[in-house]
């Protein structure tokens, strides 16, 4: 399982024009990475920084809402921070709806940052369906904080993630955190710049994102993410994502058998649809099916639609996904790095 990195990004408090600016947490204590850090991982900058983020699809990155002044810049899945390090610009910034700014509530501490150019063949995080379970549990953080805390040095200046591992998922001490994830960690803690980083379970998928910690990053401290398994959080970022695409799920329908056809259609309004679109089993890779074929069924219930939106091809489902219950997805890209995922359960016999 790839190592998370955990860091806590810049959380900016309500201070007058004299007084130091607050960050929340980094990984304090943890570890460096001893290859490469995930692809995923994002460092954004700004008038202040860094924070962290993930790429969850080529020109969208999920970050923590009070890293809006960190928003300028980011630079994607690099181990080291120095000269001649590429740069993707922040070309557009989306707060979750209810994001609540109180420092000490900081409800709905979610955020969208739209990159240029889009980052395209390189591996993006998927979201959990299902909350952590409380108690001991399998997982890791990491990203761009400090190493270290000092009240006189409140400034980030790191050149490499760290990560670390998850002691316990704990219930949140504050009755305010009801959209948040609460854990520690095993002699560490998030610090400043860790903010916006993932949440990293055992099965590679995100469950929560950075968003405050104890403000002298201590040890064994709870840290606080937000929860991005609950549904209202999915779907603004599945419906944010996917941008201009417009798609749907024909096959395989409820039931699948032998070699079957899959496919469905796909069009983008603001873009062009990827030649391929990859079809996942259980969260596996299991084909990719060419687009697009002439579809003028779909051109006459959606008339902005190409005509050219049919895609299609042929899995064999007993010999390759065996029996049971399967989750499906397709993941439709377009030209302009957005995404979208169709999930349906089959029953395969």
């Amino acid at each position: 399982m790839l190592a998370l990195v955990l860091a806590f990004a810049l959380s900016v408090s309500p201070v007058g024009l004299n007084e130091p600016i607050l960050e929340s947490p980094k990984v304090v204590g943890g570890y460096p990475y001893e290859s490469d850090p995930p692809e995923w991982l994002v460092r954004i900058d700004g008038e202040v920084g860094p924070c962290s983020a993930f790429l969850v699809a080529p020109s969208w990155l999920v970050t923590a809402a009070h890293c809006k002044r960190a928003a300028e810049t980011a630079q994607v899945g690099i181990a080291f921070r120095g000269d001649g390090t590429p740069t993707h610009t922040i070309v557009e910034w989306l707060e979750y709806p209810d994001w609540d700014d109180c420092y000490f509530c900081r409800a709905h501490d979610l955020a969208l940052a739209k990159i240029d150019p889009p980052v395209w063949g390189v591996q993006l995080l998927s979201i959990a369906d299902d909350p952590p379970i409380f108690g001991p549990w399998e997982g890791t953080v990491g990203g761009w904080g400090n190493y270290e805390f000092s009240i006189d040095n409140i400034d980030i200046d790191v050149d490499a993630p760290r990560w670390k591992e998850v002691k316990e998922i704990v219930e949140c001490e504050h009755f305010l955190d009801t959209t948040a994830v609460c854990l520690t960690l095993e002699d560490a803690s998030v610090c400043h710049g860790d903010s916006g980083s993932p949440l990293l379970g055992k099965d590679n998928l995100a469950y929560g994102i950075a968003s405050r910690g104890d403000g002298r990053c201590g040890l064994g401290s709870v840290a606080i993410y937000t929860d991005l398994t609950r549904k209202d959080h999915r779907n603004w970022i599945k419906s944010v994502v996917a941008g201009g695409i417009i798609a749907n799920m024909e096959w395989p329908s409820a039931e699948a058998t032998g070699i079957g056809l899959v496919g469905g259609w796909a069009f983008s309004t603001t873009g062009v649809i990827d030649p391929l679109v990859s079809m996942w089993v259980d969260g596996e890779y299991a084909i990719s099916l060419p687009c697009c074929y002439d579809r003028g069924d779909v051109r006459r219930e959606f008339p902005e639609a190409d005509l050219l939106s049919g895609f299609a091809g042929l899995y064999n489902w007993t010999g390759l996904a065996g029996s049971g219950k399967k989750s499906v997805t397709f993941i439709v890209q377009d030209s302009n790095g957005n995404e979208l995922r169709l999930d349906r359960e089959v029953e395969v016999d």
